[in-house]
């Protein structure tokens, strides 16, 4: 069985913000905290070139509407030079909060396609 990311859909030749829920996988009470790392890791590990992503923080505003407290997910602009349909898998980690220091780490796939006509 395999592992099931998530997936955010975007038009091609956009630059979007993109906000990365990770309540699930924090513990009741914990938060994310540092400075979050987003990296494009797609065709096994080797960086495609092809993307931007700058902006890169932890949020700073609750988000009633998805469920997520303070420092519990990661924000991030993303842009594409492709002027084609095309797919990523970005990793994103960040410290938690907690005694021991760890880092959580999650993957995200990005999708740049033609939007709905």
């Amino acid at each position: 069985m395999g592992t099931e990311y998530a997936h955010v859909f975007l038009p091609i030749a956009s630059t979007e913000v993109v906000t990365h829920n990770l309540k699930p996988r924090l513990a009741s009470g914990e938060a994310l905290t540092g400075t979050p790392v987003v990296t494009d890791v797609t065709d096994a590990g080797s960086a495609t070139g092809e993307l931007t992503i700058a902006g890169t923080t932890l949020n700073a505003v609750a988000d009633t509407v998805n469920g997520f407290g303070i420092n519990q997910a990661i924000k991030f602009r993303i842009s594409t030079s492709s002027t084609t349909s095309d797919s990523y898998l970005l990793k994103l980690s960040c410290e938690k909060d907690t005694s021991d220091g760890q880092t959580l780490v999650d993957y995200l796939f990005v999708h740049f396609d033609y939007p709905c006509q």
